[in-house]
C-alpha cells in the first residue's frame, strides 16, 4: 500500500524525497477507509492514502489546523482535525522527525543549494537548514546563525509545553529570533536597524536585542561581541564588516565566507572590495588589476591603509599590497599616494615583537619613502627617533668584517650611516644640509672623500678646516708642519675619560684581556741606561718638550725619555717598570733620516707613548700593537695554545713575514707545523705560514697538546693569570676580542697623541714614520694620497693594510668629533690654536 501512496502523491505533484511511514488507523478515501501513511516531501509533510487504481487523499500537515502530537504511554496518536491516527510503536522518534521538517519545508519555497558555511554559522541541524532554505531569499546572504541560551516558548504549540532556545539570525538585509520545536513549531521575531546591546556577566554576555534580553552560552560569548554592530548597518555595510569579521578569524572558512559577502556585494562592489578579493587569491595578477584600478578612482591610499589596520592584516598580506603600489611610485607625486599605506605596513614590521634589525630596517623604508614624497619633517622625525634607539656599535668599527674596504665605505655601522644619509636628505639636501648629520657620517666613514668633501663645503669654522686637513691628506698634497702649542693642563678625570675610546670604556671582560696582555718583561733598564741617552744630555730640546706637555696633560709625572740607537734606532715604546720611561728610536731625531720626526710628528708620537702609561696598557702597545709584542718574543698567544685562533687576526704586513715565521715557530713545534700545512721544507713553510696563517689558528688545542708541551709549558701561566682574575675563563674561544682588545689600547693611545700634537696630518706621518714595514709606503700617500694607498690589494685581492686602516679610520673620526675639540681645548686653551695648518 505504501507504493500505492507514493504513485498518488507522486502523480499530485509531490516529490516525496523520504519513505512512507506507515501508521495506526486509517483515512477515509471515498468512504473508504485505507490504512493511513505519514509522507515527507521536499516541500511539507502528508498525512495521506491510497487504492491500487491510483484513486488517494492527502492532507498537509505544514498547513492543517488544529494539529496535535499527543505523547502517550500505550502509544502516541497525531491528530488532524477529526482524524486521529496512532504511532506505532517504537517508531515514534521518527515520525516525530518527519513531522518537524516537514513542517518546518511548509514554511515556502526552499532555496537551491545548501545552506553556506561561514565563521558565525554554528552546524545548523536538519530543521535549521530546512528553515534557511524556506525562509531566506535567493538574494539574501546568511551571516550568522548563533544559538543563544535563552528559552522561549510556543503559541499554539503542537505539542503542549514545548519550548525551544533563541537563534539569533543575521542576514545582509535583516536580523530575527528564530526558535524551532522539535515538533516544527516555529517562533520568528524581528530585530529593529540597531547595534545590539551587550551587558557583561560572568562566563557569558547578555544582549538586548529590541526588547528580548537574550543570553550567551556560557564560554561561547565572542562571536556575540564580534556581531553586535552588525544589525545597525545598512547592507553593503554590514556585508563588509562581516568580509573583516570572518578574514580575522584567520581560517580557511572564515576567508571563504569574506570571500562569499564581498562578491554578494554585486554592483556595489568597489576597488577596494576587489583589492581584498584578490588577497584572497594566490595568483598576483587579480591583486594587480585591483591596485590599478584602486589608484585611478581614489585620490590616496587610505583606504588601503584602513584595510591594512582595521581587517589586522598580518606582515606578509601587508607587504603583498604595498611592494606593487611601491613599484608604481615612479615620480614624487606618485609616492605621496601611497604613503598613508607604507605608515600602515611600517607599523606590522615595527610591531614590539619585532627585532632591532627588522625595526631599523622599516623605519628606513618609510623614511626613504617619505623624502621622496616629499614629507621631510616626518622623515628627520622618524630618523631622530631611529637613530636615538639604535645601540652603540663602536666594536663594529674595530672589528669591521674581513676584507671590508674603509675607503669605499665599508665595514662601520650601517644602520647609523643609512640614518644620517636620509636625514641629511630630509633637511633640505646639499642646499640647506644637516651639518650634524653630515659631520657624523663622516665619522662613521672617515675614509671616504665624499663625506669630507660634503663635510668641509658646509660645516663652518674650525670643523670645516679640520674636513679640508683630512682631505689634503686623501689627494696627496704636501705636508704642511703645523705650529705646535705647549700643554697648558691636565686633563680632569671627566675629560680624561672622555679621551678613552668608547669600547675601552665599557671595561668588563675586554678589560681584563688588556690586562692579561699587558704582563710583559721589560727590557733590563741597567742595559738601556747604560747604552741609552737620557733626551736631556743629548740636547734634544723637542723631545724633552714633547715628553713634558704630554706629562702634564696626562697627569704624570715628567715621564724618563732614552733615545735608543742600532736596532732600536726605530719606533717609541713606554714601559712601565722599574720606572716609567720611554724610549725613543735614534733615527726620528736625525734631521735628514728619512723617518725624522718634526715638531708635531713626535709630539703625536710621543703622546701616544705617555697614553700607554697613563692607561696602564704598559709595553704591549708600542707604536703599532703587535710589531712591540713580537719584539720582545712574549704575546698573548704563549699564555695558553687555547689562544691559537688569535693568529687569524695577525697583520703579517706590519709585522713582518720573517717575525712572524721566528715567532710562530718559537710557539708551535716545526714537526706539526709541516703536518698542518703538509710542506717539507723550511723555506716553504715559511711561505705558508705568511700566506694562511687562518689555518693554524683554526687548529684544535687538543691537536697541538699531541704534537709535542707547548701545553705543558702555557698551563701554568694561564691559571695564574686566572687566579688573579686577569683572564675571564672563556678567553680562548673569543679571539676576537683580543684584536678588539689590542686596537682599542692603542686606539685610545693615538686619541692622545693627537691631541697633544693638533694635527691629523702630523699624525698620521708619524705612525708611517715610526713602523718599518710603513715608513717605506709614506711615499705612496704623500703622491697618491691616503685613500688609495689603504685600498690596495695583493694577487690574491686581498686588502695590504686591513688593521693600519682601522687604526687611521679612529683616529680621522676623533679628529672630526667634538670630543676633540674639548680636549684639545682642555690642554691648550683652544682647538684652533693647535689647528693653524687648517
Amino acid at each position: 500500500m505504501s507504493d500505492a501512496v507514493a504513485r498518488f502523491l507522486g502523480a499530485q505533484g509531490h516529490h516525496v524525497s523520504d519513505k512512507v511511514l506507515t501508521l495506526k488507523g486509517t483515512l477515509e478515501v471515498e468512504g473508504v477507509a485505507e490504512p493511513a501513511f505519514l509522507v515527507l516531501t521536499d516541500r511539507d509533510v502528508l498525512l495521506a492514502a491510497a487504492r491500487e487504481d491510483g484513486v488517494g487523499r492527502s492532507v498537509s500537515l505544514g498547513q492543517a489546523h488544529p494539529l496535535a502530537y499527543q505523547s502517550r504511554i500505550l502509544g502516541d496518536r497525531l491528530i488532524v482535525g477529526a482524524e486521529v491516527v496512532g504511532v506505532p510503536y517504537g517508531r515514534s522518534r521518527e515520525i516525530r522527525r518527519a513531522l518537524a521538517l516537514g513542517r518546518v519545508r511548509a514554511l515556502g519555497a526552499p532555496r537551491a543549494g545548501a545552506v553556506p558555511s561561514g565563521p558565525f554559522i554554528q552546524a545548523l541541524d536538519e530543521r535549521e537548514a530546512a528553515w534557511a532554505k524556506a525562509r531566506t531569499t535567493s538574494d539574501e546572504v546568511l551571516i550568522a546563525w548563533l544559538a543563544t541560551a535563552t528559552e522561549t516558548d510556543f503559541l499554539d504549540p503542537v505539542q503542549s509545553g514545548l519550548t525551544a532556545e533563541w537563534r539569533l539570525v543575521i542576514t545582509d538585509q535583516r536580523a530575527l529570533l528564530v526558535a524551532l520545536s522539535e515538533l516544527g513549531d516555529v517562533r520568528e521575531e524581528p530585530l529593529p536597524d540597531e547595534a545590539l546591546g551587550l551587558r557583561e556577566a560572568t562566563g557569558r554576555v547578555e544582549l538586548q536585542a529590541g526588547t528580548f534580553a537574550l543570553r550567551s552560552p556560557l564560554g561561547r560569548d565572542r562571536p556575540f561581541r564580534l556581531l553586535t554592530s552588525l544589525p545597525g548597518l545598512p547592507p553593503d555595510r554590514r556585508l563588509r564588516e562581516a568580509a573583516r569579521l570572518s578574514w580575522q578569524t584567520r581560517t580557511p572558512e572564515g576567508w571563504a565566507a569574506t570571500g562569499r559577502f564581498l562578491e554578494a556585494l554585486g554592483e556595489a562592489r568597489t576597488a577596494l572590495d576587489d583589492v581584498t578579493l584578490g588577497l584572497l587569491d594566490s595568483a598576483e595578477d587579480p591583486l594587480a588589476t585591483a591596485l590599478t584600478r584602486l589608484r585611478a578612482d581614489a585620490a590616496d591610499s587610505s583606504g588601503l591603509a584602513e584595510l591594512v589596520t582595521r581587517w589586522a592584516l598580518e606582515q606578509g598580506e601587508g607587504e603583498r599590497l604595498l611592494a606593487p603600489a611601491l613599484a608604481a611610485a615612479e615620480t614624487p607625486e606618485d609616492a605621496v599616494w601611497t604613503v598613508p599605506l607604507h605608515r600602515a605596513v611600517h607599523d606590522l614590521r615595527t610591531d614590539p615583537s619585532a627585532s632591532l634589525v627588522d625595526q631599523t630596517s622599516a623605519d628606513l623604508a618609510l623614511a626613504e619613502h617619505l623624502v621622496f614624497a616629499g614629507h621631510h619633517d616626518e622623515a628627520a622625525a622618524l630618523l631622530e627617533l631611529r637613530r636615538a634607539a639604535l645601540p652603540d656599535e663602536d666594536l663594529v668599527e674595530v672589528l669591521p668584517p674581513d676584507g671590508a674596504d674603509l675607503t669605499r665605505g665599508g665595514g662601520g655601522q650601517p644602520a647609523h650611516i643609512r640614518v644620517l644619509e636620509l636625514l641629511v636628505q630630509a633637511r633640505g639636501g646639499p642646499d640647506a644640509a644637516d651639518v650634524e648629520a653630515l659631520a657624523a657620517l663622516a665619522r662613521h666613514q672617515p675614509l671616504v672623500p665624499q663625506r669630507l668633501e660634503e663635510l668641509a663645503d658646509h660645516a663652518a669654522g674650525d670643523l670645516s678646516e679640520r674636513a679640508r686637513r683630512v682631505l689634503e691628506l686623501h689627494s696627496g698634497a704636501p705636508p704642511i708642519e703645523p705650529a705646535t702649542t705647549p700643554a697648558r693642563a691636565s686633563l680632569d678625570l671627566d675629560l680624561t675619560e672622555t679621551l678613552r675610546h668608547p669600547v675601552e670604556r665599557q671595561g668588563g671582560a675586554m678589560g681584563k684581556v688588556q690586562a692579561a696582555l699587558a704582563k710583559v718583561v721589560p727590557p733590563d733598564f741597567s742595559e738601556v741606561r747604560s747604552y741609552c741617552a737620557r733626551a736631556e744630555e743629548t740636547g734634544a730640546t723637542e723631545l724633552v718638550a714633547a715628553m713634558a706637555d704630554a706629562s702634564l696633560a696626562m697627569g704624570l709625572p715628567v715621564v724618563a725619555a732614552y733615545i735608543s740607537q742600532g736596532e732600536k734606532r726605530l719606533g717609541l715604546r713606554s714601559y712601565e717598570q722599574p720606572e716609567p720611561f720611554v724610549l725613543v728610536g735614534g733615527g726620528h731625531l736625525v734631521e735628514g733620516d728619512p723617518t725624522w720626526l718634526d715638531s708635531a710628528e713626535l709630539r703625536f708620537a710621543v703622546g701616544v707613548e705617555v697614553a700607554h702609561l697613563r692607561f696602564g696598557h704598559s709595553r704591549v702597545t708600542s707604536g703599532e700593537v703587535w710589531a712591540g709584542v713580537w719584539d720582545k718574543g712574549v704575546t698573548a698567544i704563549s699564555t695558553t695554545a687555547t689562544l691559537l685562533p688569535f693568529l687569524k687576526y695577525l697583520p703579517v704586513e706590519l709585522v713582518g713575514r720573517e717575525r712572524t715565521v721566528r715567532a710562530v715557530q718559537s710557539l708551535v713545534p716545526n714537526a706539526w707545523l709541516e703536518s698542518v700545512y703538509g710542506a717539507e721544507a723550511a723555506g716553504e713553510l715559511a711561505g705558508h705560514l705568511t700566506h694562511d696563517l687562518g689555518k693554524l689558528g683554526n687548529a684544535s688545542g687538543d691537536v697541538l697538546g699531541k704534537a709535542g708541551g707547548a701545553l705543558d709549558s702555557a698551563g701554568t701561566l694561564k691559571e695564574r693569570l686566572r687566579r688573579d682574575d686577569a683572564l675571564p675563563p672563556d678567553l680562548g674561544a673569543d679571539a676576537a676580542r683580543l684584536v678588539a682588545a689590542h686596537r682599542v689600547m692603542q686606539l685610545t693611545a693615538d686619541r692622545a697623541g693627537l691631541v697633544l700634537c693638533g694635527d691629523i696630518g702630523a699624525a698620521v706621518q708619524a705612525i708611517f714614520k715610526t713602523h718599518s714595514r710603513l715608513s717605506v709606503e709614506l711615499t705612496v700617500v704623500q703622491r697618491a694620497g691616503l685613500a688609495p694607498a689603504l685600498a690596495r690589494r695583493d694577487d690574491d685581492g686581498k686588502l695590504r693594510f686591513p688593521h693600519l686602516a682601522v687604526r687611521l679610520a679612529a683616529l680621522v673620526a676623533f679628529w672630526l668629533s667634538d670630543d676633540y675639540a674639548t680636549l684639545r681645548t682642555a690642554i691648550v686653551g683652544t682647538a684652533a690654536e693647535g689647528n693653524e695648518a687648517g
